[in-house]
């Protein structure tokens, strides 16, 4: 059974961190959280702490961090990326809200 992920991107910089995207849930090639790990840490830097959830016990995911640079301006900042795991995409429902008629 493969391990489905959502990476969300953030840039820390300056004191400040920036949400500037995410991948959307996508199912990964990997079946083992051990191999996805270091896919992970290979793409993204080291590991830097576990990711929870209020709802749950256990971690959900990693978080890791690289340098980069802006592709812009050359100017550096730290790279963070948030990877969750799930072993299925989320389950979405509809609830119609019919307008009554008088």
């Amino acid at each position: 059974m493969s391990i489905y992920v959502k990476e969300s991107y953030t840039a820390l910089s300056e004191g400040r961190q920036v949400f500037y995207g995410d991948s959307g849930f996508h199912e990964s090639i990997y079946d083992n959280r051990g191999d996805l790990f270091w896919a992970c840490q290979k793409e993204h830097g080291r590991c830097v702490s576990y990711m929870y959830h209020d709802d749950v016990e256990q971690p959900i995911g990693w978080v890791f961090q690289k340098s980069a640079k802006y592709e812009d301006t050359g100017e550096p900042y730290v790279s963070e990326v948030w990877v969750e795991l799930h072993k299925s995409e989320p389950t979405h429902t509809v609830e119609y809200h019919y307008l009554e008629w008088k």
